[in-house]
């Protein structure tokens, strides 16, 4: 096959529906799913009753025809209710999607009279199922796992199956060198912020919903006998998991690495605000202690990750 004209974009040139497409599979590097966490997401209604709604949002759909067919863009504004049938003497489980049916690839459908995306219950699939059938221009949003005898769908049944297209992810690694000297002994395992230097103003982006937190430190001093210290990142008001520094090196002076690594939950009140990390370190009765000084550096390294809501 000769190489399709005319590329995007050329003045004065007709560039076929096809072109679009393409352009949209490859923004969207060859992934399809909702645009951001909250997008179409599938509820109950507020009194139970035959139908489910659709919020509003954004998706990319792969159209599964032709190899080259591409991908579509596709959003809904404001809220979409849509029936799901009542059951019988059986249980049954429907999937709710978003299909594109595109006359290009068969169906017969007129573009300026007809919808070519339409929000479609596909009944009587797997309790399984988190995708539609295969063959099908669409994407699931929604399984809806119905009891036997049942005409009120509840919260309870409606089980969210959708993908994100491209979630976000936002990485920055914050280096601090060289330390004042600053030691620390037994607080009796009572937390404290230590090192005190260790501090950053992080700023939360809106659209995040957890955070990966992994610091190192390089050259923390120990000396004095042993040493048994927990420490963990504070975050805002949330704090992570203990990391445990067990040093049984003796009296001398001596140099050790440690590692705190965290994946903690955004809650909805902090995103889009600036919240303070420290490290905080709480060490127990041993004759030994800890420092930092200008030998000490510290790495702090954030990624921020955005995923369903």
């Amino acid at each position: 096959m000769a190489l399709v004209q005319t590329p995007l974009l050329v003045n004065g040139a007709i560039h076929p529906a096809q072109s679009w497409r393409l352009m949209i599979r490859d923004l969207a590097r060859g992934n399809e799913g909702v645009g951001s966490g909250g997008d179409l997401k599938v509820t109950a209604l507020p009194v139970a009753g035959t139908r489910v709604r659709i919020g509003d949002g954004s998706c990319i759909v792969q159209g599964r025809t032709s190899p080259w067919q591409g991908h579509y863009s596709a959003y809904n504004i404001g809220a979409y209710d849509v029936d799901i049938a009542s059951t019988g003497s059986s249980a049954r489980s429907d999937l709710v999607c978003v299909e594109v049916l595109d006359p290009e690839y068969g169906g017969g459908r007129n573009p300026a009279i007809d919808p070519t995306v339409q929000f479609t219950v596909v009944s009587n699939v797997a309790n399984t199922a988190t995708t539609p059938p295969p063959g099908m221009s669409a994407i699931a949003l929604a399984r809806i796992d119905l009891p036997a005898g049942t005409a009120a769908v509840t919260a309870d049944m409606v089980r969210d199956v959708r993908a994100m297209a491209n979630p976000r992810r936002e990485r920055r690694l914050l280096p601090l060198v060289g330390f004042p000297y600053d030691p620390i002994s037994d607080t009796g395992g009572v937390w404290q912020n230590w090192p005190n230097n260790a501090q950053w103003q992080l700023a939360v982006p809106r659209w995040a919903t957890s955070v990966n937190l992994v610091t190192t430190l390089a050259g923390l001093r120990l000396s004095g006998g042993n040493v048994f210290a927990d420490m963990r990142h504070s975050l805002g008001a949330m704090v992570g998991v203990s990391a445990q520094i067990d040093d049984d090196g003796g009296t001398g002076f001596r140099r050790a690495q440690h590692v705190i690594v965290d994946v903690l939950p955004v809650p909805e009140e902090i995103r889009g605000t600036t919240q303070p990390l420290r490290l905080q370190t709480a060490v127990y009765p041993d004759p030994g202690a800890v420092d930092t000084n200008s030998a000490t550096s510290v790495i702090l390294d954030v990624e921020w990750v955005e995923g369903l809501l």
